[in-house]
């Protein structure tokens, strides 16, 4: 977890410093640690915890929803519409049956498979 939650640190210590004006070979940089991390996160996908899965995928910029459905499966995607309201938060997500698992873990790992074949 060190290792993955160091690399997150250093992307963050690169965007900070490109926020202003953007260098192309950092931002290189920053997309390939992204890269990285996604891979350290996929092969550690049985060992790591699951919180710690979802929150370093939104260090990286992304909004994972874990969803539960009425026949006990589970699924996370990214693909979901929300807006924060004064009251709460609204949303809308509409979810591919294949994203549901039989688990949490299980719908994780295939939310990391389905980043890392697209990476």
């Amino acid at each position: 977890m060190k290792e993955i939650k160091d690399l997150i640190s250093k992307r963050y210590l690169l965007l900070e410093r490109n926020e202003d004006e953007e260098c192309p070979e950092e931002m290189k940089i920053i997309d390939n640690i992204a890269l990285e991390v996604i891979n350290k996160l996929f092969e550690n996908r049985d060992n790591l915890p699951v919180d710690f899965i979802l929150e370093s995928l939104t260090d990286l910029g992304f909004s994972p929803c874990l969803i539960f459905d009425d026949d006990g499966h589970w699924a996370v995607d990214c693909n979901g519409i929300s807006t924060v309201k004064s009251q709460g938060v609204s949303m809308i997500n509409n979810v591919s049956e294949k994203l549901f698992k039989e688990s949490i873990r299980e719908a994780i790992k295939h939310f990391l498979k389905i980043l890392k074949e697209g990476s």
